[in-house]
């Protein structure tokens, strides 16, 4: 039950961090990006509260593959999620570089959940 109250918390994190949140502020955002370019991103959040502690980490990868005079084509692939939490003195953790056959079968069931994001590339253009 409890991983997968973690689970929801990461992936909805990871969909907040991707998509925006609800207020849509309008940001012109000039870059120089050059065709091939790829760039490396983290993005971490660490929640702390009495006796509960979650940290999540989510690296992507994101590769500028055509420049246009109205706009840029950038792929992004997310890499690699691990998250760690300790609530209430139970530890639990999972990272999707960790190779499967040494994951729990907790951490399986995660893995196979993220595995529609993992690795999988969507564009923003």
């Amino acid at each position: 039950m409890k991983s997968r109250i973690i689970c929801g918390l990461l992936f909805g994190g990871i969909m907040a961090i991707l998509f925006g949140c609800a207020k849509k502020d309008t940001i012109d955002l000039k870059l120089k990006l050059k065709a091939g370019e790829v760039e490396r991103v983290y993005a971490a959040t660490i929640v702390k509260g009495g006796s509960m502690e979650f940290q999540s980490i989510v690296e992507m990868r994101f590769t500028t593959e055509a420049i246009k005079s109205d706009r840029n084509v950038i792929d992004v692939k997310v890499v690699r999620m691990s998250s760690s939490s300790d609530a209430f003195g139970e530890k639990e953790s999972y990272d999707s570089n960790k190779d499967v056959n040494e994951m729990t079968q907790e951490e399986r069931s995660t893995h196979q959940e993220f595995q529609q994001v993992l690795n999988q590339s969507f564009w923003l253009l």
